[in-house]
């Protein structure tokens, strides 16, 4: 996990648009899309995703990990602390 120049964990906040999956009988007009706000301990990134987790120990292992797809992200940024 990378951290950031005060020694902590770098912390982002990221804007993005999931789908929802709507069960019984609804109205066509009914949206299945879902616009999503997580903040997190950043974990890692690539061309295809970024993983953000809950919490981290001493040692560096992570818990409760979200995968956000990139092409799903809608904003970004590093928070600081």
């Amino acid at each position: 996990m990378r951290r950031n120049k005060s020694k902590g964990p770098e912390v982002r906040y990221i804007e993005w648009t999931d789908s929802c999956t709507i069960l019984g009988w609804q109205p066509p007009e009914e949206k299945g899309v879902s616009h999503i706000t997580s903040i997190g301990l950043f974990v890692s990134e690539n061309s295809e995703e970024v993983i953000l987790s809950a919490s981290r120990s001493e040692h560096g292992r992570v818990l409760d990990q979200v995968a956000i797809p990139r092409s799903a992200i809608r904003t970004m940024r590093k928070v600081k602390l």
